[in-house]
């Protein structure tokens, strides 16, 4: 049996009758899904109720719930996005106690409204089960800032199975925190659009995981990286003579099949599928890092597009992380308590000279409280505040010097563009993007990613608003 933290969320219908939501939503409501279930060799500890239930909210603490009820008999824990798996343990961390006393009381508690789903959740706790509450309890007392939670409520789990390559790098980290000793398995990798290649080493680290492509699941081609990067203007050029299905569109993004690609080099991942894609741009971009027999092994380097810019300047996600990683070395250097919960940013445009904006929601282990001092008065709060700021700013000062693309340096030794601003925002904040986006009715928590970078002016709006302290880096002062 295995904790499977998958969520549903809402189909819609089309005028024309076409059923319409994302991938995960079509999977999990399918017929072939349930049937997976029913003759796999190891089941889902979660009621088919709680996979389609569309409050995500009440379909986690039931998730939870169910894995507790079952905590001898857990193999392993998966979702699709390892983002998931750490809000569902942040929501052990403040429902434990509650979810204790549903076990004791052999009642699921009264917050948790929709009939099917405390019908299927009753059947799971026919009786109550004061013994099991009790381990429980003291389980969860016992744990320091909820590290090993997961070998410490379930003892034979082997395993943490999620995709924590690309944007999910950065919850790599609290994972560990929680699974302590256990391996962290990096999923296959695939997408909406096509399912790519294979995890052959599951044993790898997160970091180091490479993933073998299977030629049969389509047709791959991949454009060198250094040829897109070349000129805007061919980007552009090469896009539409791919969208016109141009038959000179090969010669012009220089395409080179799966057999063509090289050691060491990087390149854009081109898709023509089963399905009717043809030559689709996936816009990611790997390292080809060697080969099994004739098929390359990849390791995922970030998406392409471009994710700060204020004029000649162009920074990735990767550089984006790479700079967030340093800042963070700086930050625990000082106070090695603190962790980082999440982050984004966007490139502000609206003063005399741009500059890279970055938001940061931090915590500290010892006392789960957020960096600002929720639950301390006023002058605690102030004298927090002003400690913090001081070692803030040389975060913002090596985070400013972590960009190295030639654009953004050459422009910042000019004063072009100004100086990285770091916002420390509260405790919260990044979860308010996250109900904003399932409030949206489409999306299920399963889909959810964090943007590295935040175009709408609501979520800059909600982030902004949310400001608690805020620095900027002194480098490139002199």
């Amino acid at each position: 049996m295995f904790l499977e933290l998958v969520f549903c969320g809402k189909l819609s219908t089309t005028r024309g009758g076409i059923p319409c939501g994302t991938a995960t939503t079509h999977l999990f409501r399918s017929k072939e899904f349930k049937q997976k279930q029913k003759v796999a060799g190891v089941r889902a500890c979660s009621p088919q109720e709680v996979v389609r239930h569309i409050d995500n909210g009440q379909a986690m603490y039931c998730h939870l719930l169910s894995a507790l009820l079952c905590r001898e008999e857990i193999q392993f824990i998966t979702a699709t996005f390892a983002y998931t798996i750490v809000e569902a343990f942040h929501m052990l961390e403040v429902e434990w106690r509650n979810l204790c006393d549903d076990i004791r009381r052999g009642e699921l508690t009264t917050r948790i409204t929709d009939p099917d789903l405390r019908a299927a959740m009753s059947k799971l706790m026919p009786r109550p089960d004061s013994k099991l509450a009790d381990i429980i309890h003291e389980k969860c007392s016992s744990l320091n800032c909820w590290a090993e939670v997961i070998p410490a409520l379930w003892p034979d789990c082997k395993y943490v199975y999620s995709i924590m390559t690309g944007s999910m790098e950065p919850y790599v980290n609290r994972l560990k925190h929680y699974s302590g000793c256990l391996p962290l398995v990096s999923a296959d990798y695939g997408s909406t659009e096509s399912w790519i290649a294979l995890n052959a080493n599951p044993k790898a680290e997160p970091g180091d995981a490479t993933f073998t492509v299977v030629p049969s699941l389509a047709y791959f081609e991949f454009i060198p990286i250094n040829h897109t990067r070349h000129k805007d203007s061919e980007n552009a050029l090469s896009a539409q003579a791919l969208q016109a299905g141009d038959s000179d569109s090969s010669e012009k993004l220089n395409l080179v099949s799966l057999t063509e690609v090289k050691v060491g080099h990087e390149y854009e991942v081109v898709i023509t599928t089963y399905g009717g894609l043809y030559r689709y741009r996936l816009g990611d971009i790997v390292r080809v890092t060697s080969f099994f027999n004739a098929s390359p092994q990849l390791s995922y380097v970030c998406r392409k597009n471009v994710l700060l810019s204020v004029h000649i300047d162009k920074n990735s996600e990767k550089d984006l992380q790479i700079a967030v990683n340093e800042a963070m070395n700086t930050l625990t250097t000082h106070d090695a308590k603190a962790e980082l919960i999440d982050f984004t940013s966007f490139a502000d445009l609206s003063g005399e000279r741009g500059h890279y904006v970055v938001f940061w929601e931090l915590n500290k282990r010892d006392s789960g409280k957020a960096m600002n001092g929720d639950g301390q008065n006023q002058d605690e709060e102030h004298q927090d505040s002003h400690f913090n700021e001081s070692i803030l700013q040389k975060c913002a000062t090596a985070m400013d010097a972590a960009f190295v693309e030639p654009g953004y340096v050459g422009s910042r030794k000019v004063k072009t563009i100004g100086a990285l601003e770091l916002c420390l925002v509260e405790r919260g904040t990044f979860r308010s993007l996250l109900n904003r986006y399932l409030a949206r009715g489409m999306g299920a928590i399963a889909q959810y990613k964090t943007p590295r970078c935040v175009t709408s002016q609501e979520m800059r709006d909600i982030l902004t608003r949310r400001v608690i302290c805020s620095v900027r880096s002194t480098a490139y002062a002199v």
